[in-house]
């Protein structure tokens, strides 16, 4: 995860009043970040940082869309992601992260590594399912897996043979 450059933010150098960032998120990033899901992805990240009597407010914008793999298919589907994330980072003894929204920094780290925080905003944007809508995924791949799947047993249809014969072990039981 280190291949990442261009995503330290110097905080401790910052004047005080507000500060904007802007960065370009795409597959190369998630590559770097380890991303199974992500296949590719083109979002654009804004961060604004308002410094104020030592503490930072930080508030991150992300827009775009990543290339995820459809769960039923397996083709590419095109997943929308528009959402906000704030964070205060403070300055402290030592580095705590237990607070929700809030984050103190050891003085000794006059930089903050935003990298993390942005994938993992984007990553609470992915559903645990990827499919596509109804109708729109690979032609081919659905007419393949129905021609493959086995027809669910319905009252007096016809049952794979193979069905019947583990039948014949619970019915001993």
């Amino acid at each position: 995860m280190g291949k990442l450059t261009g995503f330290n933010v110097a905080l401790a150098g910052l004047s005080q009043g507000k500060h904007s960032m802007e960065f370009h998120l795409g597959k190369q990033f998630f590559v770097d970040m380890e991303s199974s899901d992500i296949q590719d992805a083109d979002l654009d990240a804004r961060l604004e940082i308002d410094f104020s009597h030592g503490v930072y407010a930080l508030s991150f914008d992300i827009a775009g869309s990543v290339t995820l793999i459809c769960d039923r298919c397996l083709g590419p589907l095109q997943w929308p992601v528009d959402t906000v994330y704030s964070l205060t980072v403070k300055y402290g003894d030592e580095r705590d992260d237990s607070a929700d929204g809030v984050l103190v920094l050891p003085q000794s780290e006059p930089s903050l590594d935003i990298a993390p925080i942005l994938y993992e905003t984007v990553e609470l944007e992915i559903p645990l399912k990827h499919i596509h809508d109804e109708g729109a995924c690979d032609s081919a791949m659905t007419d393949m897996l129905e021609r493959h799947s086995a027809a669910l047993p319905d009252g007096d249809d016809p049952v794979d043979p193979r069905w019947n014969e583990l039948k014949k072990l619970t019915d001993n039981n």
